[in-house]
């Protein structure tokens, strides 16, 4: 007959078993609570967005609004994403499967993206692609130094674009720097350095603009719409004539020769023939110019290097 102390022993140990089961079974409950509580907040989700093809671009995710820049002019019609979604999410436009850097689609309006987790949660992300426009500067007939770059370009339509200055230094011989235009004849919009003006919807190119040295207050317009050029020896010699020819491309009403900024008395055809003289003439570097008014009531002007010797 056993004694009642090994009952007692033995119902302790039972229920010491029955509470170590209850514990494991209870932790296991929480664990998979806590993961089914922990997919029920992370949910479905797009944690990264761009376009591979045919540019590449990175999106800007904000909530469940998505949005694409991309370079003006480029064909929105057929761009490939690439996205990143949670491993076991599917994600769809509309019926259609979508593969990241795989499938096209049209982005002319905004698209929208679902995603279904494997429990059958979905997310929806709307992606927007819109256009940048860059600000371009041109020398327009410059002979040296460098056009400026403009670091913040390409810009968001309707941003805020400041005008550079002349800080590559171009130069244009018998020509000062007068600024930039948005037509190289400068029959567009002028800005002057630091000057504002608000992004439209295309690219914009900004001109030099030159004032020839030569002409005082006339304002020449830059090389563009017509040409000015000079022909003739570059060396020449005291005492000894020299004639210069001219080729414009335009219909020209007037001509006004200048030497070295200053107008030559009764040289006012299309070609000049000329003695060069003490006095006058520097020894060394000297600079011909012609200025060509057109039928178009703009002036044109074109300038010729030439070397004074003995």
């Amino acid at each position: 007959m056993k004694s009642k102390k090994s009952d007692i022993v033995f119902l302790g140990a039972l229920l010491m078993v029955a509470h170590l089961m209850m514990a494991c079974s209870s932790n296991a409950l929480l664990t998979d609570i806590q993961t089914k509580v922990g997919a029920a907040k992370s949910g479905p989700s797009v944690t990264e967005f761009g376009i591979t093809s045919p540019v590449v671009a990175s999106g800007t995710v904000s909530g469940t609004s998505i949005t694409v820049a991309v370079p003006y002019g480029t064909k929105v019609t057929a761009l490939v994403a690439t996205f990143t979604v949670t491993t076991g999410d599917s994600v769809k436009v509309g019926s259609t499967v979508q593969v990241s850097g795989i499938t096209a689609n049209d982005f002319t309006n905004p698209v929208t993206y679902t995603v279904t987790t494997a429990s059958g949660s979905t997310q929806t992300y709307v992606v927007t692609v819109v256009f940048t426009y860059s600000v371009t500067y041109n020398g327009n007939g410059s002979t040296g130094g460098r056009v400026p770059v403009d670091s913040a370009s390409p810009y968001l339509f309707g941003a805020t674009v400041t005008v550079l200055g002349n800080i590559g230094g171009l130069v244009n011989i018998g020509y000062l720097f007068n600024g930039w235009n948005t037509a190289a004849n400068g029959s567009g919009t002028s800005y002057a350095t630091g000057a504002h003006f608000t992004m439209g919807t295309s690219n914009i190119t900004l001109y030099a603009q030159w004032t020839n040295s030569a002409g005082g207050t006339t304002t020449v317009s830059t090389p563009g719409t017509y040409t000015v050029t000079i022909g003739g020896g570059t060396t020449l010699q005291y005492s000894t004539s020299a004639t210069f020819t001219s080729t414009y491309t335009g219909t020209a009403t007037s001509y006004q020769w200048y030497l070295n900024g200053a107008a030559v008395s009764g040289a006012t055809a299309s070609s000049l023939t000329i003695t060069p003289t003490y006095g006058l003439w520097a020894y060394g570097p000297n600079l011909i110019t012609l200025l060509v008014t057109d039928a178009d009531g703009l002036v044109y002007s074109g300038g010729l290097a030439v070397t004074v010797t003995n």
